[in-house]
């Protein structure tokens, strides 16, 4: 017949067997199934036997890995649903690192691979650890490799990463995607073509911008700071930037002085910075 199920074992469970339905159900007591054998999935909930799947309501946990949903489908090596949660973090004592509700997708055993489409184009992507949310619609969890791959789909598409830290007043930017290891909870964003702050726009190095525990910022290397954004009097250039909150930043590089004689020179400011107003600021040592 071609229909696949995975082995469970079970104790203590009430069971309710509904012939004229052909469905065997069976509910867990004090005790979870347990489930692919290998993988040590532990499963509380209702299970649901019949003649084309085994299905499930309730929550599944897993090689450090946690799904909540109602409609389950488990399979030799693989389980899916069309709308479920899934979280997933570092070891059991630790806190989860990555979170994402109402999506549908599935994860293998075999291909020691998960993918995961939001339903809902309002929901989110969350890094707890990392303070940030990013407003992507798929992931790829690589399951040995400890990392996902995060993404809005579509050609060119880009979206928006959001910090959530309560000083940072919610500094974000655009990003065509996204990478996020477990180990050492580190979210990096790439396509990343500008950073707003204050009335500046910072531009980073190939468009690469990374994000450590607690929403901090790499300091980034080699960017652009246009001030102000709109009006664009001033542009350095090779500057080094360490980007705050969404109103704060500090940085140092170099703007392009023209003398008399029409000739330009490098003018290296020790310190770019926005002062109380948000207006971006510049000193230098003039000898």
């Amino acid at each position: 017949s071609g229909v696949q199920y995975p082995h469970v074992t079970a104790s203590e469970v009430k069971l309710n067997w509904r012939p004229y339905a052909d469905v065997f159900y069976t509910k867990s007591q004090q005790t979870p199934f347990a489930m692919y054998d290998d993988v040590g999935m532990q499963a509380t909930g209702t299970l649901a036997l019949g003649p084309t799947k085994l299905g499930g309501d309730g929550r599944i946990d897993y090689l450090n890995a946690q799904n909540d949903s109602k409609e389950f489908v488990f399979k030799n090596r693989e389980f899916t649903s069309e709308e479920m949660a899934f979280r997933v973090r570092v070891d059991e004592t630790s806190p989860w690192g990555f979170e994402l509700k109402n999506a549908r997708g599935f994860v293998n055993f075999d291909r020691e691979k998960g993918e995961f489409t939001v339903n809902d184009s309002a929901s989110y992507l969350s890094f707890p650890i990392n303070q940030y949310i990013a407003f992507m619609d798929f992931a790829e969890w690589f399951i040995p490799q400890k990392s996902l791959e995060v993404q809005k789909r579509g050609a060119g598409a880009q979206s928006h990463m959001v910090s959530v830290h309560p000083r940072q007043d919610s500094l974000q930017f655009m990003a065509g995607k996204a990478k996020f290891s477990l180990v050492p909870s580190l979210l990096e964003g790439f396509e990343v073509p500008k950073i707003e702050v204050a009335d500046a726009s910072i531009i980073p190095d190939t468009g690469y911008v990374a994000i450590e525990p607690a929403a901090l910022m790499r300091t980034l290397k080699n960017a652009t700071i246009i001030a102000n954004r709109d009006l664009k009097y001033h542009t350095f250039f090779e500057s080094t930037v360490d980007v705050k909150a969404r109103n704060m930043y500090r940085g140092s590089g170099y703007l392009e002085y023209i003398d008399k004689d029409q000739t330009p020179w490098p003018l290296f400011f020790e310190s770019i910075k926005p002062d109380t107003s948000g207006t971006t600021i510049g000193l230098a040592n003039v000898k």
